[in-house]
């Protein structure tokens, strides 16, 4: 696996992350029962999703470098 393949898998996360982290807080509002631990889930998505973001990013500098 090259950095430009990396960079590809890499830049399709955070956008289905991002939709799920949406979702999992549409569903707090909807389901009082389980509010607690779905605003954590949507809380954890978007940090997971924050962390990723350093990673893309030298991985598409290295995928422009590579082309």
């Amino acid at each position: 696996m090259n950095f430009v393949h990396l960079h590809l898998v890499l830049t399709h996360f955070p956008p289905v992350f991002s939709l799920e982290c949406v979702a999992a807080a549409a569903a707090a509002q909807v389901v009082r029962s389980r509010r607690r631990e779905l605003v954590r889930v949507a809380l954890i998505l978007t940090i997971v999703t924050c962390a990723m973001m350093p990673a893309i990013y030298f991985a598409g500098v290295r995928t422009a470098d590579a082309i």
